[in-house]
């Protein structure tokens, strides 16, 4: 009988240890799930946001890009205005929104580097590569900003009047007319 009362009491605590068991793998289970699905949520935002950065300054760019070949396109004479007639402004405000861009370029790049030695991220929850296609086009975006900066000055550079002393055969001629 005692033997008996030894063997239930046996697998009354294998039960209870069995239950207690599964109830802390469950537990933790369900911790993890939940760490997981703020992780997959955090995940999905990111590529999301990254994704309208992306389209956002792709959007610039091609918009610049239309921008440089009505300016290089136009008749520089027939027009006979310039394009920054407001003393420089203009290329002021490239120059910010420029240096602006330059800003973002390096805190996205530094924002990809954290997501690169993130170990909780993986190969492919397409983090990494959203913040890549941010970067590729911001700085398409930077650039084609610079060539259109560069077409208005260009432009306007056109319309100034000429000197009437050139063409210039040597570095001291040219010093020459510049000093008079």
């Amino acid at each position: 009988m005692r033997q008996k009362m030894v063997v239930r009491l046996k697998m009354q605590n294998q039960k209870r240890v069995q239950v207690g068991l599964v109830r802390f793998v469950v537990e933790g289970a369900a911790q993890d799930s939940a760490r997981s699905l703020d992780l997959l949520r955090d995940i999905e935002t990111t590529v999301e946001v990254n994704a309208m950065l992306s389209e956002l300054f792709g959007t610039v760019a091609e918009r610049c890009k239309t921008a440089t070949r009505a300016i290089c396109a136009k008749d520089v004479h027939a027009a006979n205005e310039p394009i920054d007639d407001d003393g420089g402004r203009l290329h002021d405000i490239f120059d910010h929104a420029m240096s602006v861009f330059e800003s973002l370029y390096g805190i996205i790049s530094s924002r990809q580097k954290s997501a690169i030695s993130d170990r909780s991220l993986r190969p492919d929850d397409g983090v990494v590569e959203s913040f890549e296609q941010v970067l590729i086009n911001l700085k398409d975006a930077h650039d084609s900003l610079n060539e259109m900066l560069w077409a208005v000055l260009e432009h306007d550079a056109n319309l100034s009047p000429l000197s009437g002393k050139g063409p210039f055969t040597s570095v001291a001629d040219l010093m020459a007319a510049i000093k008079s």
